[in-house]
Parts: structure tokens; sequence; C-alpha cells
């Protein structure tokens, strides 16, 4: 049955936005309605982007970069504005919707999108003399042109022998050996570094959030990323809970507080289910107050670098972001795959993924835009 040229095989972000950008498409996705993802971005904000957006947030910068000047930020906020969603940007340079509200973003993208929406589970493309058949649970529809647009772990092109990275969690929380059940839901303002085999490879200041099977919160999120690249290195995670001050002046400090008890000189500086597990890596008793003064060095290398094994990661299905997918030797710059005429594979079905901070958003406008623009040259 045909069912015109372009098929575009999922309805997230990057799908959505493809069926923006051309003339006419037809968009299978199971959900019953089109961006449903988007509605959980940037905890319902949706992050669309962001204003500092950089090649070296992604896991292959020098593949991503190639596409910067042309479909940077510049150019999404242009389209974003044409589009009519007006954008806000916060200190630290993410992009969101002036509402607030990721709902508006996908009601814009919906309403702007001239396409077929089919709700059938897509089961299988097959490839035919002149294009491709996409099989679903109500038919099979030829179109000349397919857009895989599937998201992470997706398996959809496996039959083909196209090169999958294996999928991975990223932007999720981590695991640690580490564990403290006094400290779950307790959030500290800190410098968080990353070490992989023991050499330092990513640092950030911000929030960790602790949990009681490890860590969480945006920098460690973003660690996780990392982590997510190379899971068989070993990682340790270092937190400096009060990074402003050098570690000779904290035990000075710490030396000439006056209190009754440990635990109490440490009020003012930490919560104090937090001093408790300060006082305990440092060898302190919490109501010892003569071993606090003696041991104000240690308790203060326990505040500057409070230290966590990571033993692994939370499951795939708690990551904000699937790290792996197809490969991105097996795509020309076009994001066409080069052995499948007409097949294009975008947004996180492609082995890309960012940061924290409305980098993987970004790569789906990217994605779509590059993808877009080389079907509206043919047809």
């Amino acid at each position: 049955m045909a069912r015109g040229s372009v098929a575009i095989i999922g309805g997230g972000a990057a799908g959505l936005m493809t069926a923006v950008l051309l003339n006419g498409a037809t968009v299978y996705d199971k959900n019953a309605k089109l961006g449903k993802k988007i509605l959980v971005t940037g905890n319902g904000r949706c992050n669309l982007t962001n204003a500092n957006l950089t090649a070296d947030c992604y896991n292959h910068p020098d593949f991503v970069s190639r596409y910067l000047d042309k479909y940077g930020y510049d150019y999404q906020r242009e389209l974003f504005e044409k589009l009519g969603i007006l954008l806000r940007v916060d200190d630290e340079g993410r992009v969101y919707p002036i509402t607030n509200s990721a709902r508006t973003v996908q009601d814009v993208l919906i309403s702007n999108a001239d396409c077929i929406f089919d709700s059938n589970q897509v089961h299988r493309i097959e490839r035919d003399e002149v294009g491709y058949t996409v099989v679903t649970d109500s038919g099979r529809y030829h179109h000349d042109i397919v857009v895989v647009a599937t998201g992470g772990g997706s398996d959809i092109l496996d039959g083909f022998g196209i090169k999958k990275i294996s999928p991975r969690a990223s932007l999720v929380p981590l695991e640690c050996i580490e564990r403290y059940k006094s400290l779950d839901g307790v959030r500290v303002k800190c410098l968080a570094t990353l070490y992989r085999d023991g050499e330092q490879i990513y640092r950030e200041r911000g929030e960790v959030l602790f949990r009681k099977y490890g860590l969480s919160g945006i920098c460690v999120m973003n660690m996780s990323a990392h982590i997510a690249r190379d899971t068989e290195a070993k990682y340790r995670i270092s937190l400096d809970i009060l990074p402003d001050i050098s570690l000779d002046t904290l035990t000075d400090m710490l030396s000439s507080r006056r209190a009754d008890t440990a635990l109490y000189a440490l009020d003012g500086i930490t919560v104090r289910n937090l001093s408790e597990v300060i006082l305990g890596r440092a060898g302190v008793g919490v109501d010892d107050y003569e071993s606090f003064v003696n041991r104000a060095r240690e308790v203060a290398i326990s505040l500057k670098s409070f230290d966590f094994t990571v033993s692994g990661t939370r499951p795939i299905e708690e990551g904000q972001v699937v790290s792996g997918g197809y490969s991105i030797d097996e795509v020309e710059a076009d994001l066409s795959i080069s052995s499948m005429p007409n097949m294009y594979i975008i947004g996180e079905a492609l082995d890309i993924d960012g940061l924290c901070g409305g980098y993987n958003l970004a790569w789906a406008w990217i994605s779509a835009s590059i993808v877009a623009d080389s079907i509206n040259a043919k047809i």
C-alpha cells in the first residue's frame, strides 16, 4: 500500500522535528501522541538546547563539531522563534521555553508538522527494489526514504548488518561501594572530580545528591556519561565539600572551633547527619571534642576528599539518555547510511550522546535539520 515518499520511524524530539522541517512525511510511533518523550525533559520544563553549545560536551566531539557552524545555537534559536516559541536562558546557558513547560514545545511542534501519524507498532523495515517497506501491525507500507529516529537501544536496523555500539545507561545516578543510608536525600554544593584508573578525567562544581545506593545530581549524571563510554575501567569520585577553603585554612579553622562535642563543632559547616559521616571517616567520635581538635587535619581531609568508589550505574530505565547506538562510521555527512541509499539515522539512534544542560535535545534538532535539508534537496 502506498503511503508517501518519506517515513520517519519514531516520533520523539528528533523524529518530530524532522517532520516539521519536511514537506510531508509519515511518522510511525507506538505512542498515542507524538513527542511524548519531550514531556520528561528538563524535569518537565524542556531544556531545549544550550547557549554555550560546544562539541566537547559530546562523546564524539570531532563528528559533532562539523555541524555546529551551520546548526549551532544561533540556528536553533532562530528556528524556535520562527515556530513561535519564546525562549529564556538561565545563568548557566541552559535554554528553556519561556512558559517553562515541555508541553508547549510538544504542542508547537505537532501543530507545525505536516505529516501522517501512524501509532501502530513497527515490526521491521524491509528493503525492496525501489526503496523500503515498513511493516506494522496494520499493514505493509512502501516508502522511498526512511529516517530512523527510534532513540537509544533500537534494533530496527540490526538485520541489515549496520554496526551498533551496545546501549548503556547515561546521565544516570551511580551506585557506589561506600553507601550511607543516613545521607539519603541530602544535597551538597561541592566540587566533584572523577578519576578513571587513578587519572583525573572530569571535574565539575555543582550539586550532588546522596542516595542510599550511591550518588546522584547533575554533576554525577555528567560523570556517568564518561563512565558509559568506557565501562571496563575503574572509577572513583572525590567530593570537595568546601572547595573555596584550602586544606591548611580549613584545618586551622576547625582546630579553633569551640563546642561541647565534635558533632556540634561542625554545626554551621555541614548538616548533622553529614557531620556524623565526616567525623566517622576521620576517626573522630561524635562526642569527642578533644579528638576533634587533635585530628582537625583528618576532619578537614574528610571534608575536602569525600571519596566514593563507583560500582556501577543505576538501571538503563533510570537514565535520561541511552549511550551507544548505530555507529557514526556507518553514515555519510548528511547522516545517510553509506550502504543503504535514502536511509538516515538521527537523534539517539546514532551513537551520539552529550552531557546534561540541553546538549542531547540540541543533537536531536541538529540531526533532524541535517537530514531534512538533505531530503528536501531530493524531493
